[in-house]
């Protein structure tokens, strides 16, 4: 039993899509990426959706990073938003990456709520990939 769980652990962790690992916020930038355990910020819809849990008001970000490795045609824009209710925070994310002859798309709709101090969150997400010549394609997930 150990080992099946151990094997399906291995699988999902590198069976990931090939869209652009995003960076976003400075707060994710500072730790390298590392958003897994970040809390009321709402650049982690893409990481963790229960980190928007305890967001108390309303948060909206845009980010925008040209040039990335020195290659002019590469950019990566996104915007990000957050609303609290009382029935959880619910939040939403876009992000663009690439340029005409290659683009990826991503948007994410999130749900995250706090339940006597445990925190639940739930991403449903849209991936759309379009490459000059060859065409284009889109596909759902969850996290």
């Amino acid at each position: 039993m150990i080992r099946q769980v151990f094997l399906i652990i291995i699988f999902f962790s590198i069976s990931e899509s090939g869209f652009e690992k995003n960076h976003n916020g400075a707060r994710s930038g500072s730790l390298g990426g590392a958003m897994t355990a970040e809390r009321s910020d709402m650049w982690s819809i893409s990481a963790n959706p229960s980190g928007t849990a305890d967001i108390g008001r309303l948060q909206f970000g845009i980010s925008y990073t040209p040039q990335r490795f020195s290659i002019t045609e590469i950019n990566s824009a996104e915007a990000a938003a957050c609303m609290p209710s009382r029935f959880g925070v619910f939040g939403c994310m876009v992000h663009c990456y690439g340029f005409d002859l290659y683009r990826e798309m991503s948007l994410i709709f999130s749900y995250g709520v706090n339940l006597s101090g445990l925190s639940f969150g739930f991403n449903l997400n849209y991936y759309h990939l379009s490459i000059k010549k060859y065409g284009d394609a889109g596909t759902v997930g969850c996290d």
